[in-house]
């Protein structure tokens, strides 16, 4: 029997108004009609605007989205220099363009590329800082990785100089080190037997976030930082989503997990504004402290907001980047043996070395070489920044091509140190490869470059180095799905949460 049912058909007998359905189906599909001629239109005059001669080759991809999709699934399922190669092999170039997120960008090649981007004449002059107006919604304006120019050279300054440069992070190394011995016996020893299968990703992200919180704000109760966790997530959300502020929306939802945030950290400064005051706290126990006390170079205070803001930066970045790190580095130690073999000996001899003496020294921590290899090995495996964004600040040429003001480069990992034709055998993990120094300039750069370089650095490096030491001394693991998949979302993770079996041990 033929299906005769209509809208129309449905409704009669019904108590309703009488409506022209015919007419109400032409009046929606004339308005659908206009809206993509407008759009259509809209997309034709923005490409006019960019036909700028002696661009790199590339295509403006699909309508309104340009190459955006494409670049995503690529990310997420950490193929991007497959993406890459077949844009190479379509153009003929390692430089092209697509568009990403609504913006022209420009794919660097390296180390050419990125030596361009890196070099300190470079910054402000050819290229600066980059976020776009969504994000920075979310992030701040004020943070560090926001501002560009003299704002951020006074800030990074201020950073470096009260908090995370070389010479202060020592001053941190105790309270690091009592942190993650309480987190192992907590969460990997107690109410544990050999042979107990432990989510490695959510408990190292419980480790960083309590670890960070702690040296930012010495948020020391446990109960605490794990109600602020789930705002954290529901704000992070934001940072992928569409930026489409209506409710329901993840953007929205993270715009109002940014207050909630903020307006939690605010109660934190007015309290230690008095503590400060009354002798209770001290100048320099954590960053809030620093902040409240030390001015930049101009003899300028920051804000409250200013503090809170950077707080929650802070927060945000340390913990992901350091706990997808140790994730990756836990599986890859569990994949090669020999690599365990040889931490477990440059650990005892630091052990042995040490004598009667337990606590770990900054000169311990700086000693452990094969360790940092192998960190910086998970790093180029598995970059933690997949890619570097910059904005061009004026129109020049590079290697043939114009680059037009406004338009975004981008330096990747797939095109620069996981590239055959830099790196010998990029596939392969090998730590020893950094010992025999066989990176050219500008190749390798997981904590980005120049002017830019990541303030945390050598935070991040201590809080690792200090991890792996004493995980290394209490446990041996092995890998409960060896094929389990890897993702990018802001850093690498597992899609089970890369779960281990443990067997404990006193290694030495």
């Amino acid at each position: 029997m033929a299906n005769n049912w209509s809208l129309s058909s449905s409704l009669k007998g019904r108590d309703c108004p009488s409506v022209d359905y015919d007419a109400v189906w032409f009046l929606a599909t004339l308005l659908v009609t206009f809206a993509t001629i407008i759009l259509c239109w809209l997309w034709n005059s923005t490409e006019k605007k960019e036909r700028v001669s002696g661009l790199p080759p590339g295509d403006m991809g699909l309508p309104f989205f340009g190459d955006t999709i494409q670049y995503v699934n690529a990310y997420y399922n950490m193929s991007v220099k497959n993406y890459v190669n077949k844009k190479i092999a379509r153009y003929g170039s390692p430089v092209f363009k697509a568009k990403l997120m609504g913006q022209m960008t420009v794919f660097m090649d390296a180390p050419e590329g990125s030596k361009l981007m890196f070099m300190r004449g470079n910054d402000e002059k050819l290229i600066q800082g980059y976020w776009p107006k969504s994000t920075l919604k979310l992030v701040g304006s004020n943070v560090l990785s926001s501002q560009n120019g003299a704002a951020y050279r006074c800030h990074k300054r201020h950073m470096l100089t009260h908090f995370l440069g070389h010479n202060v992070v020592p001053r941190y190394l105790a309270r690091i080190e009592k942190r993650s011995v309480e987190y192992i016996q907590r969460y990997w020893l107690d109410g544990t037997i050999d042979g107990s299968v432990l989510e490695t990703q959510n408990l190292l992200m419980i480790h960083t976030f309590r670890l960070i919180a702690d040296l930012c704000l010495t948020l020391t109760d446990t109960t605490e930082s794990e109600k602020l966790r789930p705002t954290f997530d529901v704000w992070e959300k934001g940072l992928m989503a569409l930026p489409i502020n209506l409710p329901g929306t993840d953007y929205h939802q993270s715009l109002k997990a940014r207050a909630e945030i903020l307006d939690y950290f605010d109660t934190y400064v007015q309290r230690r504004k008095q503590e400060l005051k009354d002798g209770t706290a001290s100048p320099t126990q954590d960053y809030l402290s620093v902040m409240l006390t030390e001015p930049d170079d101009t003899g300028h205070f920051y804000t409250d907001e200013e503090i809170e803001t950077n707080i929650l930066h802070l927060i945000h970045g340390g913990a992901n980047t350091v706990s997808s790190t140790l994730t990756m580095v836990i599986r890859l130690i569990a994949e090669h043996p020999e690599v365990y073999d040889q931490l477990v000996a440059e650990h005892t001899a630091i052990m042995e070395r040490k004598g009667d003496s337990q606590a770990l020294t900054i000169e311990d921590v700086r000693s452990m070489k094969y360790s940092w290899m192998v960190l910086q090995e998970t790093l180029r495996v598995y970059p933690s920044l997949p890619g570097i964004f910059r904005e061009a600040t004026t129109t020049f040429d590079y290697n043939g091509y114009t680059i037009p003001k406004g338009w975004k480069l981008l330096c990747t990992a797939a095109q620069s140190f996981q590239n055959p034709e830099l790196v010998e055998e990029p596939e392969r993990f090998d730590p020893s490869r950094f010992e025999r120094g066989s990176f050219p300039p500008h190749v390798f750069f997981p904590f980005g470059g120049g002017v830019r370089l990541c303030p945390g650095y050598e935070l991040a490096k201590v809080i690792m180095l200090v991890f792996l030491h004493h995980f290394l001394k209490n446990l041996h693991w092995t890998l409960t799905d060896p094929d389990e998949k890897v993702v990018y979302h802001f850093s690498p993770g597992t899609v089970k949460g890369s779960p281990i079996r443990i067997t404990r041990v006193k290694a030495f």
